[in-house]
């Protein structure tokens, strides 16, 4: 079984209240033994579409106040559980003015994980309705080639989230017929959008296998009503077959009561797919903790 959580937001994110120390202790209420902080660096926040409403605080992260935090949660909590620092930063290859501190941005703390995902294409936000209005299908070719383009761009991080982080505001957008139509049929999401879309995600999988990047499997969406892990198992066996050795697994929770959830369905897609191990990273530098194949 999964015990560790490789992606949770606390209050040094824009869009979490909860204290650092509430994760802390909702991570070791579900048996979590490692548990890493990532939170949002988006310096192209806020995009087009944000609605003026929630441009809130801006997304990024007081570096000098997280780390004293986190420092003094990580000594009161020694010998409970693992702690580490990371953070997840938006890519934006479409921004060239922000190309160089993106990429360099790692550089101003000693952070142990560094998460890199788009969240975001053609400067918009797929979080908000008004991105699909050109349609579905054309929104989610965007997406996967602004992810191409990030991917190809930047270095400066150790997993690449939420592969296809597209598709769960795809599914919102759906009618509830449609989404009825799917889950009867018994058909991947996923799969659909990947088949549609395989040679640009297929560039994508051979990039960050070729840079020796890892790939992250997300379960925030089983807990918020989207059918799958994001990416969906078939991108991860995928990656598998093109040489892609490393896997990350996280919750995305930004509230306590998702802290360690979907761990066991993320566990079945890695060995699936044929993974016996994932990945953590501390200083920046990879170790492999096995899963348990006894089980299954």
């Amino acid at each position: 079984m999964i015990r560790s959580d490789c992606h949770v937001h606390t209050s040094f994110s824009a869009d979490s209240s909860t204290p650092m120390e509430e994760q802390i202790r909702a991570a070791i209420r579900a048996g979590i033994r490692i548990l890493t902080f990532t939170e949002h660096e988006d310096l192209d926040f806020p995009y087009s579409n944000t609605p003026r409403e929630e441009w809130g605080s801006p997304f990024l992260i007081d570096i000098p106040s997280y780390r004293i935090e986190y420092e003094r949660l990580k000594k009161k909590y020694e010998g409970q559980i693992e702690l580490l620092l990371g953070c997840e930063l938006g890519l934006a290859q479409d921004r060239p003015d922000l190309r160089n501190p993106i990429e360099h941005f790692p550089e101003e703390a000693p952070f142990d994980f560094v998460i890199g995902s788009t969240h975001a294409a053609r400067r918009q936000d797929p979080y908000f309705t008004s991105y699909f209005d050109m349609g579905i299908d054309r929104g989610v070719t965007d997406y996967f080639v602004q992810s191409l383009r990030n991917v190809q761009q930047f270095s400066c991080f150790d997993s690449y989230g939420h592969l296809d982080y597209v598709l769960r505001y795809a599914w919102k957008a759906l009618t509830e017929e449609e989404r009825q139509t799917f889950q009867k049929s018994g058909e991947s999401f996923g799969l659909y959008y990947y088949e549609k879309n395989r040679n640009v995600v297929d560039e994508i999988l051979k990039t960050l296998a070729e840079k020796d990047k890892a790939l992250e499997v997300n379960t925030q969406g089983l807990s918020r009503g989207y059918p799958e892990t994001n990416p969906c198992a078939a991108i991860v066996r995928r990656f598998r077959e093109f040489g892609g050795q490393k896997i990350t697994v996280g919750t995305d929770a930004h509230t306590p009561d998702l802290v360690g959830t979907n761990l066991d369905a993320a566990e079945k897609v890695l060995l699936d797919a044929g993974f016996h191990e994932i990945t953590i990273f501390s200083g920046r530098v990879s170790r492999q903790i096995l899963l348990n194949t006894e089980a299954h």
